[in-house]
């Protein structure tokens, strides 16, 4: 049998494992670099489902709709071709996660602690000067990591906000929605991304819960197949901001951000 006979019926027997519903649709919403193409893998393989970004819907639009999709955009995202699903980086607004939610789409949720979000974002920014606003971009990682606690212009031109904190709040309601399957970074990155087998096990059963299908029968081997190996992947660490933050960031932080640690469970107090 050839390689390509054997990926054909390697999909095929997943398809038949993963008792593949077609009578539903489900989103992927991520905060932009916490892991949407780690999540991805987990949902494609639990389902056979393949993702498309919301961008083919928005390119040629108003930037903006990347992020804050008009109801047409939305009416789309909705209704995914078969055998796909979203993937995108919708901030949360009422009228819209209503809409979601009135057409029985299940929908997840995916966050991370905003430091090491707002250091992987540096050097996603770095690589793609073309895409994330090169004229606002400081070349110098300590004065990027000031601009995105304290000002707007943090990830996209388009979309004004305030600094991390206000950025993050633009997303967190999705969290505080009972139907939504939220999820942690840290928790799914596993041992290999400094957290832990058990966590990241758990957090695969809690998703195929939600999507209604089997947990893979040998989760460890699963679990082995998930780090690494996107187009967007670079280090995917838990803590990597202890890395580059100084004491004048951490300052900064506490002083813009540092509830948002607290409320999300990151930190204690501010004596980090």
């Amino acid at each position: 049998m050839n390689r390509c006979a054997i990926l054909v019926l390697s999909f095929c027997m997943a398809l038949t494992a993963s008792k593949i519903y077609s009578d539903f649709a489900f989103i992927a919403i991520t905060i932009p670099k916490s892991g949407t193409h780690l999540l991805a893998k987990i949902l494609t393989q639990l389902t056979g489902k393949r993702y498309t970004p919301t961008w083919p819907l928005s390119r040629g639009f108003p930037g903006k709709e990347s992020w804050e999709m008009c109801d047409e955009k939305l009416d789309v995202l909705t209704n995914p071709l078969t055998g796909y699903y979203w993937m995108t980086h919708l901030m949360y607004q009422d009228k819209q996660a209503e809409m979601i939610l009135s057409k029985q789409c299940r929908i997840f949720f995916l966050y991370r602690d905003p430091r090491d979000q707002m250091i992987s974002a540096y050097f996603y920014v770095k690589k793609n000067k073309k895409i994330w606003a090169p004229d606002i971009f400081p070349e110098n990682m300590e004065d990027f990591i000031f601009q995105m606690i304290e000002q707007k212009e943090i990830s996209d031109p388009f979309i004004s906000t305030h600094g991390i904190a206000d950025f993050y709040a633009r997303y967190l309601p999705w969290k505080e929605i009972s139907e939504v399957c939220c999820l942690r970074f840290e928790d799914l990155v596993g041992p290999l991304g400094g957290g832990t087998q058990e966590k990241q096990e758990e957090a695969i059963r809690y998703i195929a819960a939600h999507l209604g299908v089997d947990v893979p029968s040998d989760l460890g081997r699963f679990s082995q197949t998930l780090f690494g190996s996107s187009i967007t992947f670079r280090s995917g660490q838990i803590g990597s901001w202890k890395h580059y933050f100084n004491e004048g960031h951490k300052e900064a932080f506490k002083q813009k951000a540092g509830q948002l640690l607290i409320d999300l469970g990151y930190e204690l107090d501010l004596n980090w």
